[in-house]
């Protein structure tokens, strides 16, 4: 079943995109990973903290000044990530328009989920920052761990079919999530 999905996707992703198309999805993903899910998490979190009575984990300002950081420097790399995809790709980080070229270069030069790991930093910046312990420890736990599932259940899958060859050279010398430096040439 996941193979026919897969193969309608790939027949659907050659289809060539207009940038009006690229622009909508960036903009739709934006909505959804940079306000709608931190919100959700951020509520969420405040609701689990007073629900289990959980400590904050940091005295203001250090959760301030540390969050801050984290969420200038990670979000970048978030940022770096997609605008590789955008311009040398030739699409987006959504499904809906997705790349027409495998991106190596730039962040994907240090790993294959540069954005997802640049994202997942952002929102724990964003836990550090509103002092939310439950959102750190329970909420990204599991939205990143269904996320890395789902990357590489189903998004390596189709990235193999769609790039063949070229993709698993790729995926053989660079690191699936954490980058690395120095990526084995």
């Amino acid at each position: 079943m996941i193979d026919i999905v897969v193969r309608k996707f790939i027949k659907w992703s050659r289809r060539e995109r207009i940038s009006i198309e690229k622009s909508m999805a960036l903009v739709i993903g934006g909505i959804i990973f940079v306000f709608m899910l931190p919100l959700m998490l951020i509520l969420g979190g405040y609701f689990l903290d007073s629900l289990l009575d959980f400590p904050n984990l940091f005295v203001e300002p250090v959760n301030l000044v540390l969050g801050s950081l984290l969420v200038i420097i990670d979000w970048s790399f978030a940022v770096w990530s997609v605008y590789f995809q955008f311009k040398i790709g030739k699409g987006t980080p959504l499904p809906i328009v997705p790349t027409r070229k495998l991106v190596i270069s730039g962040p994907y030069k240090y790993c294959r989920n540069p954005m997802v790991f640049g994202t997942l930093l952002f929102y724990i910046g964003l836990a550090v920052i509103f002092n939310v312990t439950s959102m750190l420890f329970i909420l990204i736990p599991v939205v990143f761990i269904s996320i890395l599932i789902f990357v590489k259940l189903i998004e390596e899958k189709k990235l193999e079919i769609r790039f063949g060859q070229e993709y698993i050279e790729y995926k053989e010398k660079t690191p699936f999530l954490i980058p690395h430096p120095k990526r084995k040439q």
